[in-house]
């Protein structure tokens, strides 16, 4: 989760939900980093990112998980 120019967002919630419609949460490090473990593989999740301060683009992303996913990025489009 970064800002416009690349700066990483701490503090952001990102929530993941799987096609059963089982929530789970993560919170951004200081260089905007997120992780969820023990994802089922070939499920279809959506992400959501929330933060005070910044609306993002993109205010959800779908994906496939297959082993991981590492263009799940959220940018901010203002604060």
């Amino acid at each position: 989760v970064m800002t416009a120019t690349g700066r990483g967002i701490r503090n952001v919630l990102v929530t993941m939900t799987d096609a059963q419609g089982e929530e789970r949460r993560a919170v951004t490090t200081s260089f905007g980093y997120y992780r969820f473990e023990n994802v089922t593989a070939g499920e279809t999740v959506t992400l959501r990112a929330k933060a005070r301060r910044y609306r993002f683009a993109e205010a959800e992303i779908v994906r496939t998980t297959n082993q991981a996913i590492a263009d799940a990025d959220f940018v901010a489009s203002g604060n």
